[in-house]
């Protein structure tokens, strides 16, 4: 794959919602922990995660914007999209068969935790995230690099301002 705006364009965007996740804590310890500042940033992310305590890491004394499993597969997301200029392309599934494997470790995780026979910890759900992040990572990035070619090639940017092209 070769590296080109779109891609640097992925890149920047993965990379910015990442860096926002450890955000909050560094606000909030700066604040003394009233939330001014930092309430908004974790409502934001609680839409998409449940953020409970037990199952965040925390910097300072203050949770990440989302829990561990969360932080994993975004962080892993990222190490995906670095990843895939030096993986062939070709040589990528992109079936639900690639789906159901990244998704096992996760799955087995939260599965053995609710029968009791393996208590989840904060390690495994980064590692599970992460494990099902990078495979996220490598069966997306393709795609999302095609949908943000598509839409540069029917748009101008000129100073700014996107003009629609005439194609």
């Amino acid at each position: 794959m070769k590296k080109s705006l779109p891609y640097y364009i992925l890149l920047t965007s993965i990379t910015a919602w990442c860096l926002m996740l450890i955000v909050p804590p560094f606000i909030s310890n700066i604040e003394g922990g009233s939330g001014s500042y930092s309430k908004p940033i974790y409502k934001f992310y609680s839409i998409i995660c449940h953020q409970y305590e037990s199952r965040s890491m925390h910097i300072f004394v203050y949770k990440i914007a989302v829990c561990a499993r969360c932080t994993g597969i975004y962080l892993g997301f990222f190490f995906g999209c670095v990843l895939l200029p030096i993986i062939p392309i070709k040589k990528l599934p992109r079936s639900i068969t690639a789906w159901c494997i990244i998704s096992i470790p996760m799955v087995a995780d939260v599965l053995l935790d609710t029968l009791g026979i393996h208590s989840s910890t904060i390690i495994t759900r980064v590692i599970t995230g992460l494990f099902f992040g990078v495979g996220s990572g490598l069966i997306l990035t393709p795609i999302l690099l095609s949908s943000i070619s598509e839409f540069i090639s029917t748009k101008t940017f000129i100073k700014g301002v996107i003009h629609e092209s005439k194609t």
